[in-house]
């Protein structure tokens, strides 16, 4: 049944109902920590709201048995074969950030040995088993999600830009003339220069936290810094 279920999952409309099941248990989590949350702010800060505080941080980890998320790793790994082959780097990373809060325990005895109690059990995340896919080896995929990092903060820029022509003076406008044009654009030159650094920086946080090898964080490192010319020197 669960080789079916790869086979089917080369099919876009499979994958995206995959991609909803993730997305929904994701929003789950976070509304039961959101809740936490709330509850932990009405509370002194004692001993009670620390204990709340902890329960939040682990609601928002779903632990999974050792056959269930051997299933679902199954299933990513379906998918991420499929986006190798048609080249879907943004969906790859998508996935990725999806299993981000599934886990399971994994005994550290030997096998055939009885289940050791918790205190002698590896959490395993499902990115661990995710990251180690070829297809997040490959720095094509880091570009593509280097440009979705760019496209967000320039969304939030023009959000902000929005928001602040909205409490700007009418007038203020006819008094500026060309000096404060010129202005304006050496500083949307300088706003674009930062969210390049600020999502090349998120960029590579991702790569070493997905446990990319050390060698394709530099490269990519290198790469971005000749692209943007960070690092050059006057002659």
């Amino acid at each position: 049944m669960i080789a079916e279920a790869e086979l089917a999952l080369r099919n876009p409309s499979a994958q995206r109902y995959l991609f909803s099941v993730l997305i929904s248990s994701v929003q789950r989590r976070k509304a039961r920590s959101t809740i936490t949350q709330q509850e932990d702010s009405r509370h002194h800060r004692d001993s009670k709201a620390r204990a709340i505080a902890a329960m939040a941080t682990q609601q928002s980890v779903s632990r999974l048995e050792p056959a269930a998320f051997e299933c679902i790793v199954r299933l990513c790994y379906a998918v991420l074969e499929a986006c190798t082959e048609e080249q879907n780097y943004e969906s790859a990373y998508r996935l990725l950030t999806f299993t981000g809060g599934f886990c399971t325990a994994a005994a550290m005895s030997s096998a055939g040995a009885q289940m050791p109690p918790p205190s002698e059990q590896k959490t395993i995340y499902m990115t661990e088993r995710m990251s180690i896919h070829p297809i997040f080896a490959n720095l094509r995929l880091w570009e593509r999600v280097l440009l979705l990092h760019q496209q967000d903060q320039q969304n939030n820029d023009r959000k902000d830009d929005a928001n602040d022509a909205t409490h700007q003076d009418d007038s203020e406008g006819a008094e500026g003339g060309e000096g404060e044009s010129a202005t304006s654009e050496a500083e949307n030159e300088d706003a674009t220069d930062s969210d390049a650094y600020d999502s090349s920086v998120t960029t590579l946080y991702e790569m070493v936290g997905y446990n990319v090898p050390a060698e394709e964080v530099s490269r990519f490192a290198s790469r971005i810094s000749e692209e943007k010319g960070w690092f050059a020197t006057e002659k």
